[in-house]
């Protein structure tokens, strides 16, 4: 991102000249126009999206993003307002209520614009790529994304939040599109003419330094990220005093632990856990972690609970265990995994929900999380209140409408462990909140999110051996398979009736690849392999680029019906920064090098190193944003454990012989630890079963494989002779 504002530098003051001039403009009224266009009423009420489904009541004429509805306001000529959000966004909501419900600003819009109404979830192929083009002309970036542009998808002005009128503090929105709608008119040649350059600058980058020695990058790497460590509350202090989990940064100091064993970033990771979840940031009523906090002490979280980072979440504390020995985090990563089986999963399809809102509707944010201090103590006996006191800590927080209320810390989660007392405090606790709504739940599918339910499951199930956590992440991992997976297509970003036009993102068939691959290594079952296999010829073929290098963010259908629409809003681009997740590219990179670990295809292998040769040095310039990228380097270039288990097909005792070799690999359990299966003979002389063999096992590293195991009790001593190495 450096080298882009460097090389935007000069441009973008241009272009800034002409966006500053847009707050000392004059209102200009549009000229009259009286064609009819269905694009002038909301077309919202049939939206797939619960979000804009929403705002289907609003009197903004809303349409759904297109390349119909960007044509017509390009034959309008017409400026277009872009209104990016989400469901669970507390204050996308708020917007929503206090400024596009106001009737002189739906009239504003109506007559100057063609307004556009996108669900980040559902569309995270628009949401990037303005939030990039917003971050590149130095406007703020968040949500809800409020965006001005020219019909040809160039912005000339951003902001997040905007209230009806100007306040003190913020510009309102009224203003805004006044001016807005009188510059486009006044500037729509020299707009155009900057056009060309943005769309070449955000679509096409550069092959990074191929020559940076990886664990040079890979040191210093660790070394950046240690430097925002937050040694007083833990996690990392970025910009402002926001604090968010930074799963994908915790994830490569765990991983930097293993190879270096640098008790710094075990530390740091230790630290982050425990406060995170003995602090408001999680919800200690009733489970999960919300978004992010506002403070840098976790003390003022924002309520929203997302699939994503719970997910994430999950995994991250099971491998604290597995690395660490500490019970606490795989009875927190627990905790996460029942949160998620109990508010987040779909009883019909076993397939999880996208995120929880912060709120019911309209309501005021953290009415429903938070406690009354009296109510408390009139609901708990004596003995429940001495519990209470001893386990938990209130934090005030004021709450619209409600005054002084508070809400949950831990005072010591391992310290008092009375299994039927807690019962009953949490039981009472939760009746408690009853007395609010429930917030909203996004009930979407989404693949991406959906995979990483089934890894966090699977972390789950290698951690606890519970069957019921393998069971739900195979039925869901079933359900993305026959619901989304088109075949020689990949996995559509959510589930859409047969013969429907679908998305296509890259994260979508990485992840769920990389699920395939841990269904495989639990079960044995041929077919997610195959479909793992196959997921990975999809994903070079419809994504991978020579130029730009890497991998595309979307598979483009664009339909060819409509013609001279630039495409600065729909031309995929390589994502190598960490959002949501980690980005396309590293999960892209960490999925094709465990196919290639697991198929010994050198093809694979190729694409990784250059993939990861393009990408080094964005590691080595931004790391915190990078650490995903960092993660997948690192298990390319120190590759982890891989059990090769050769047994007889149809064979009772072989299988039976073969199960329970995988069993102790699985119960060991070292992370990122990878499994095969192969039949006797199916790969000639390299994996052998002697004849008077049931089933053998051959540890390797890589490719590299050491002295074969066929005595299940000492698998464990063969793997760890083995690491020491």
């Amino acid at each position: 991102m450096n080298k882009i504002y460097e090389i935007l530098h000069s441009r973008k003051q241009h272009i800034a000249a002409l966006f500053i001039s847009l707050l000392f403009l004059t209102y200009i009224p549009a000229p009259a126009f009286s064609a009819e266009s269905k694009f002038l009423t909301n077309n919202l009420k049939n939206a797939r999206s619960p979000y804009l489904r929403e705002a289907a009541s609003e009197p903004v004429p809303w349409q759904e993003w297109s390349e119909e509805t960007l044509a017509e306001a390009k034959r309008l000529d017409r400026p277009v307002l872009l209104d990016i959000g989400a469901y669970w966004c507390y204050w996308c909501r708020r917007m929503d209520n206090d400024t596009y419900s106001n009737p002189e600003i739906a009239k504003i819009i109506k007559e100057n614009f063609i307004a556009i109404k996108v669900d980040r979830d559902e569309r995270p192929d628009i949401d990037s790529r303005y939030q990039e083009l917003m971050s590149m002309l130095g406007f703020p970036v968040g949500w809800p994304l409020t965006v001005v542009m020219a019909p040809d998808g160039l912005p000339f002005y951003g902001a997040t939040y905007l209230p009806p009128d100007d306040t003190d503090k913020l510009q309102g929105l009224k203003g805004v599109l006044n001016k807005g709608a009188s510059f486009y008119r006044q500037n729509r040649k020299e707009l155009k003419s900057q056009t060309a350059f943005f769309f070449d600058r955000i679509v096409k980058s550069e092959a990074g330094d191929t020559k940076v020695k990886s664990d040079e990058i890979l040191n210093n790497a660790a070394s950046e990220i240690l430097l925002s460590f937050d040694k007083e509350h833990g996690g990392f202090v970025t910009s402002g005093s926001a604090k968010f989990p930074q799963e994908t940064v915790l994830a490569f100091l765990m991983r930097h632990y293993m190879a270096t064993g640098k008790s710094e970033c075990m530390d740091a990771v230790t630290l982050s856990l425990k406060k995170m979840f003995n602090s408001t940031l999680y919800d200690h009523a009733e489970g999960g972690f919300f978004r992010y906090s506002e403070k840098a002490d976790w003390s003022r979280p924002h309520f929203e609970k997302m699939l994503t980072d719970n997910a994430m979440l999950a995994s991250i504390y099971l491998r604290a265990y597995r690395i660490s020995g500490k019970n606490d985090f795989m009875k927190i990563g627990v905790t996460i995994l029942d949160f998620m089986e109990s508010f987040m999963k779909d009883s019909k399809t076993s397939a999880y929900y996208s995120s929880i809102a912060a709120v019911r509707g309209n309501e005021s944010e953290g009415d429903y999380y938070s406690f009354d201090e009296e109510l408390i103590k009139k609901a708990l006996s004596p003995k429940e209140i001495d519990y209470f006191n001893k386990r938990f800590k209130l934090i005030p927080i004021e709450v619209d409408g409600h005054g002084k209320r508070f809400l949950l810390a831990n005072n010591d989660a391992s310290s008092t462990e009375l299994p039927e007392l807690e019962s009953k405090v949490m039981i009472k606790l939760k009746l408690l909140r009853n007395t609010f709504a429930k917030p909203d739940i996004d009930r979407s599918f989404y693949t991406d999110s959906n995979a990483l339910a089934v890894l966090a499951l699977l972390d789950g199930y290698r951690g606890t051996g519970k069957e019921e956590y393998k069971s739900s992440a195979l039925k869901a991992m079933d359900f993305l398979i026959s619901k989304s997976f088109i075949a020689g297509k990949g996995f559509s970003h959510f589930p859409l009736p047969s013969g429907t036009e679908r998305k296509y993102f890259l994260k979508d068939q990485a992840l769920s690849g990389i699920a395939l691959i841990d269904c495989y290594g639990v079960t044995a079952d041929r077919k997610y392999l195959d479909r793992a296999v196959e997921t990975a010829n999809i994903l070079i073929k419809r994504f991978y680029s020579k130029k730009p290098p890497g991998f595309l963010s979307f598979y483009s259908e664009i339909s060819s019906k409509i013609q001279n629409v630039t495409q600065l809003y729909s031309a995929p681009s390589v994502d190598i920064d960490d959002i949501e997740g980690p980005s396309g590219n590293a999960a892209a990179i960490a999925f094709l090098d465990k196919i290639y670990l697991l198929t010994e295809d050198e093809k694979y292998s190729n694409i990784v190193k250059e993939a990861l040769s393009a990408t080094k040095g964005a590691i080595r310039d931004n790391a915190f944003q990078t650490a995903g990228l960092a993660s997948a380097l690192y298990d390319y270039e120190f590759p982890p454990l891989k059990a090769v288990i050769v047994y007889r097909k149809g064979d009772s005792p072989s299988i039976a012989a073969r199960d329970a070799l995988a069993k102790e690999v699985l119960k060991f359990n070292y992370p990122g630890t990878l499994i095969n299966y192969i039949e006797s003979g199916a790969s000639g002389k390299t994996y052998i079963l002697p004849p008077d063999k049931k089933a053998i096992l051959y540890p390797c590293i890589g490719t590299t494989c050491y002295k074969s195991v066929t005595d299940a009790a000492k698998v464990a001593d063969s793997i760890k002779e083995i690491i020491k190495k």
